[in-house]
């Protein structure tokens, strides 16, 4: 038997209060495990008014490791490389403060933020395999760059601004103004899942600034 039950909430620090911005990590697992080839553990982030604090679904050994420096924060999220966790995917959720910037930094990390109305968000992703998505709530203005993806198409953006290296995808719905610095040339064979867009459903504005 595989054990999944839940593991009681855990109270984080009080200085996580004071976090404004959080670099997420979560670690690359063994070829051998099923999650590898799907992606690795989730990380989810809520904006609530309550106490920090996190739950963590998973197999006994895996666990987060929070560091706080004013206001900054890095949490990474270990898994151990065990056979059962094809069965049982591992998640964490943390509660804290709204953000102003968040970074996915690892191969395959996969970050989902859930917002409240706040008037900025930064959203980097280092790798070309990591992804962030944003929903909820309304962001007035919200910066997306780096490489990988980012979906923010589940909260209502004002103004989006995106500063693309090679590879990186932005998913958006209706935002009222778009801005957009990506690359325009890319070296001859370069593949075709390396190419980098932005898909909106609209610009209510009517306006958009491409590269300048």
């Amino acid at each position: 038997s595989v054990p999944c039950t839940p593991w009681p909430a855990s109270v984080l620090p009080s200085e996580f209060s004071n976090v404004r911005t959080v670099t997420f990590e979560s670690s690359d697992l063994d070829r051998q495990n099923y999650f590898h080839y799907m992606g690795t553990a989730p990380i989810r982030y809520v904006v609530s008014d309550e106490a920090p604090r996190y739950e963590l679904s998973a197999l006994p050994g895996a666990k987060p490791t929070i560091t706080i420096d004013g206001e900054t924060a890095r949490v990474r999220f270990v898994v151990p490389d065990d056979i059962r966790s094809r069965y049982v995917q591992p998640s964490l959720t943390l509660y804290g403060p709204a953000l102003t910037a968040l970074t996915a930094d690892g191969a395959r990390s996969h970050i989902m933020y859930t917002a409240k109305d706040q008037p900025s968000l930064q959203v980097t992703t280092t790798k070309s395999g990591a992804s962030v998505g944003v929903t909820g709530g309304a962001i007035a203005q919200l910066m997306v760059h780096g490489t990988g993806s980012a979906d923010v198409g589940g909260a209502s953006v004002g103004e989006l601004n995106v500063m693309a290296e090679q590879g990186l995808v932005v998913t958006a719905g209706t935002v009222r103004t778009l801005t957009i610095m990506q690359p325009d040339v890319c070296p001859a064979g370069e593949s075709k899942s390396k190419a980098t867009g932005v898909y909106v459903e609209s610009v209510t504005s009517g306006k958009i600034t491409y590269n300048g």
